[in-house]
């Protein structure tokens, strides 16, 4: 996964860097381009095609989880974090529309397509919220209850012609260690 990740987040850093030190004006600086033209507009087909491609690669928990991890590994210990359960009455996909709807209004309230800073500052707030939430929160809690891409876009995904299952439900059924939940030495959790 950090092989398709990297470059997904290089280009993030880019979208960034663009947005906060690039030229204000929108047509010509790339950050609200690849945001708000290839990429918000190209999720769809993505969704559509290949199911949950974008949680694959998100940069806004890669980042995080490479840090939590990180950190796990200079303590000599699991990733950082308080592993906290999600609250029971927020398992739905309600927090998820809310986010979507909140994102969705500041970025009409503010025209982050047409402005690059904020088109910056939101990105830099989904990473900073992910990190958040993997910080307090069990198995990647943002993701699973709260992205606004994810949660949303993973209802168009049900009709994705790509999808990764298991061969064998036995297999599962009998795992002991739970590996591709927990992760191993080997490699990191699916």
């Amino acid at each position: 996964q950090p092989i398709l990740q990297v470059p997904v987040v290089l280009a993030f850093l880019f979208v960034i860097f663009a947005g906060l030190f690039g030229n204000p004006d929108p047509a010509r600086n790339i950050a609200p381009v690849l945001t708000w033209k290839i990429w918000w507009m190209g999720l769809i087909f993505f969704a559509f095609f290949a199911g949950e491609i974008w949680c694959t690669v998100c940069p806004w928990m890669a980042i995080p989880d490479w840090i939590t991890r990180g950190l796990g590994r200079i303590r000599g210990s699991m990733p950082a974090g308080l592993g906290l359960p999600w609250p029971r009455w927020m398992k739905t996909l309600y927090p998820a529309i809310f986010m979507f709807l909140f994102v969705t209004w500041l970025e009409l309230a503010y025209e982050a397509p047409y402005r690059p800073d904020v088109t910056a500052w939101m990105a830099i707030a989904m990473v900073v919220g992910a990190g958040a939430t993997l910080l307090i929160f069990e198995k990647k809690a943002f993701c699973r209850w709260l992205c606004p891409v994810g949660r949303v876009t993973g209802q168009y995904g049900t009709t994705g012609m790509l999808e990764i299952r298991r061969r064998d439900t036995t297999i599962c059924h009998g795992c002991q260690t739970k590996d591709c939940l927990k992760g191993n030495e080997r490699g990191l959790p699916c």
